[in-house]
């Protein structure tokens, strides 16, 4: 069994600064690597940054003009990572496979490092659980519950080493980016089922979420390997 104490202050939004930062980090590095230039990579950054700040403030409006607490959410800051890099290869179309690619690496790195502050701060619990491994926390009092965020650190780990080995090596980084991205909607999809709000629920408002994120990615890589077919015709 895993016993987390009661924490003064919640080290969540701590580990989402942490993950945004690594993500960025390693987005840059893998433009770097893959021949970006210098100002395209830093424009994207800012460009990225600004969007996970965007989508972070949108979603906690309500809690701004209340004057309530709010912070960074790691999957509204994967989200927005994902939305700056799309946006960013429609810009910087002579490098868009890369600097998208790039950051859809890093995404995955990104939450997963802020589900290790969720799991200490105790939100989005797993289900009712006292197997190996169960987790209880000082602040909910009695009860034990399944290491679902735990889950989701390893789960998304694993899909950013294989981004990482991906992107450093295929040469179509367009399918690979959106290889990427489907593959972390469908394991949060997946990872939903182990938690404590899915009880009594066929499927979750967070299920329906990725379900439409699901296909609008696929809508997207159908209309740019549409366009991208359409340029390499105008070259010939």
């Amino acid at each position: 069994m895993i016993r987390i104490p009661e924490f003064t202050r919640s080290p969540y939004p701590l580990f989402v600064l942490i993950g945004v930062l690594a993500g960025l980090g390693i987005s840059i590095f893998l433009m770097k690597r893959k021949g970006v230039e210098r100002f395209s990579f830093l424009l994207s950054s800012f460009l990225v940054f600004a969007s996970i700040f965007i989508l972070n403030v949108s979603w906690s409006f309500p809690k701004i003009i209340k004057l309530e607490p709010w912070g960074f959410d790691g999957t509204l800051s994967a989200a927005g990572l994902t939305v700056g890099a799309f946006c960013s290869a429609l810009i910087f179309r002579k490098n868009g496979p890369e600097i998208m690619a790039s950051f859809v690496t890093g995404a995955p790195l990104m939450y997963s490092i802020s589900k290790i502050g969720c799991f200490l701060a105790g939100c989005c619990r797993g289900f009712s659980y006292d197997g190996p491994l169960s987790v209880t926390y000082d602040r909910w009092g009695e009860g034990s519950f399944f290491p679902a965020q735990l889950l989701d650190v390893v789960c998304f780990f694993v899909i950013f080493g294989l981004a990482f080995i991906l992107t450093t090596k295929c040469k179509d980084l367009i399918k690979v980016s959106f290889a990427v991205m489907l593959i972390s909607i469908i394991s949060r999809f997946g990872v939903d089922y182990f938690r404590l709000s899915h009880e009594d629920n066929v499927i979750s408002k967070t299920q329906l979420l990725m379900i439409t994120a699901n296909i609008i990615v696929i809508i997207s890589f159908i209309i740019i390997s549409r366009l991208k077919g359409k340029g390499a015709r105008v070259n010939e």
